[in-house]
């Protein structure tokens, strides 16, 4: 037989080695589009966890700008701070019209919803008139603070998750300015 007399088509050598780089391709590609999928579903955890926080803030703020400055009392309650306050609901002539109470808390949660052990989570809730409103849930063990200086104060909450066994926390920090002032 000559050499011109060679038959066309791949080796079995040749066909082996393309199935093995196309099977590593695919296993490469499959293995690219899991981690995409993993970091997309952390970083929407993540940005949903600081939208709550940032959302809870704002609707505490607006009652806390409001408020009496002589009536609002910062305590410590389950490990976290607690206010007490009433805000300004309408004038009689020159006389403001003061609310019910208002307080704002984190309660405690039943479970161990970060896996460490401890049922120490908590929902920040906003309490006045016997009806609670959670304003956000998963704050951690001293996550909401208050700090007044004069006629600012700055709130803080910390939230958690739960991504892939592991808990990320994030701290959202809002500064209000006391509208109300003697």
């Amino acid at each position: 037989m000559n050499g011109a007399a060679r038959q066309a088509g791949l080796s079995l050598v040749e066909l082996m080695f393309t199935v093995v780089a196309a099977v590593a391709l695919l296993c490469t590609t499959i293995q690219l589009g899991r981690s995409s999928r993993m970091l997309t579903s952390s970083t929407l955890a993540r940005g949903h966890l600081v939208m709550a926080a940032e959302q809870a803030l704002l609707r505490s703020g607006r009652d806390l700008r409001w408020a009496q400055p002589t009536t609002l009392l910062i305590t410590t309650e389950n490990g976290s701070d607690r206010a007490d306050f009433v805000v300004c609901t309408a004038f009689d002539g020159d006389e403001p019209q003061w609310s019910t109470p208002i307080t704002l808390r984190v309660e405690p949660i039943s479970g161990d919803a970060n896996r460490n052990g401890a049922a120490d989570e908590g929902q920040l809730v906003r309490i006045q008139d016997g009806e609670t409103m959670v304003l956000c849930r998963n704050v951690t063990k001293g996550g909401f603070s208050l700090k007044r200086d004069d006629f600012l104060l700055e709130a803080e909450v910390t939230l958690f998750v739960v991504l892939n066994g592991v808990v990320v926390e994030r701290v959202v920090r809002h500064c209000e300015t006391l509208i109300n002032r003697e």
